[in-house]
């Protein structure tokens, strides 16, 4: 997740393109959610 903050330059473009929300991207990023949905884990 964090890789994909860095290239497309933002949690708001990656929410976008993975289709959640931007504070759930940020709660990747933090740490506070480890594994994806199985759906969202398709998409990555």
């Amino acid at each position: 997740m964090r890789y994909l903050v860095k290239q497309l330059a933002g949690t708001r473009t990656v929410a976008e393109a993975l289709g959640v929300s931007q504070r759930t991207v940020e709660r990747y990023v933090k740490d506070k959610i480890r594994r994806p949905r199985a759906d969202l884990a398709q998409r990555l």
